[in-house]
């Protein structure tokens, strides 16, 4: 964003659309390789995927992805659930449609 001729560079800033815990984790995976808080919070590692994924950040998106489709507890969270869904349909991709069957599996159960 601020290597090229976008509104970011221009205005020396990008707003960056993440909760105060979200921003916090962000900060914590990008300079420490930190999973702590979205292992805490499905709310706050689905910010992360999403910004991952918005920014192309690809660790931070791979990570996140990993810990969905690894992770028992979203079973307990039906609105997080069918995020995670329509994610999947919006962005594709090989990981994603794993991550699509899984959800979809949990919805079922």
């Amino acid at each position: 964003m601020f290597q090229t001729d976008c509104k970011e560079m221009k205005e020396g800033a990008c707003k960056v659309e993440l909760s105060d815990a979200g921003v916090k984790a962000f900060l914590k995976f990008v300079y420490y390789s930190d999973l702590a808080d979205p292992l805490k919070s499905s709310e706050v590692a689905f910010e992360l995927l999403e910004a991952g994924h918005k920014y192309a950040i690809r660790s931070l998106e791979a990570s996140m992805l990993e810990l969905f489709i690894q992770q028992t507890w979203l079973g307990d969270n039906v609105d997080l659930l069918i995020r995670l869904f329509l994610l999947s349909l919006r962005v594709g991709g090989d990981r994603y449609q794993i991550l699509k069957y899984r959800v979809t599996e949990m919805l079922k159960s």
